[in-house]
């Protein structure tokens, strides 16, 4: 959700897509201008389709990420889970043969300081302290497993933060 925010703050036009009806208002407010309904992600394509986006940001690991292929030199940022399920889609040939772009893989742990410290940076001087509060929650605990709950029904969104201390 946060790339969805930076990404228009950046001059970006951006598309969105949820499974969450509810979190469509949600991310237009963030900058999101078009809402690409998830049906239309998981319909099978033919292999040589053409060019729709610039870039990919999946943030979920969802299986159908090929679909959206990006342009020549474009951009893809996905979490490696997404990989192996792109590798056995009908459409494997074609995103990952047939375009030029760049695949990189979502992972913080191994990213060295200077890079981190970049991001952050980006982030703090483009996404509001106040929208990092509706992105973010703390709870304590006891309230894990309603949260849980509020989260696989949609009432929640964001990253939620357990505090174990409390």
């Amino acid at each position: 959700m946060a790339a969805v925010h930076l990404l228009d703050r950046l001059g970006f036009e951006v598309h969105a897509s949820t499974g969450r009806p509810q979190a469509c208002d949600f991310l237009r407010r963030l900058g999101a201008g078009v809402m690409v309904d998830r049906e239309e992600l998981a319909r099978p394509e033919r292999p040589l389709r053409s060019e729709t986006w610039a870039g990919v940001v999946d943030t979920v690991g969802s299986p159908h990420w090929p679909t959206p292929v990006p342009a020549r030199a474009g951009t893809v940022l996905s979490r490696p889970v997404a990989w192996r399920r792109a590798a056995t889609s009908p459409t494997a040939c074609s995103p990952l043969s047939c375009t030029a772009y760049t695949l990189y893989g979502i992972n913080c742990v191994f990213v060295l300081n200077a890079l981190r410290e970049r991001a952050w940076s980006l982030l703090a001087a483009h996404v509001p302290e106040e929208l990092l509060s509706e992105l973010a929650h703390d709870i304590v605990l006891g309230d894990a497993i309603a949260a849980s709950a509020d989260l696989l029904d949609g009432r929640l969104h964001g990253r939620v933060v357990v505090d174990v201390n409390r």
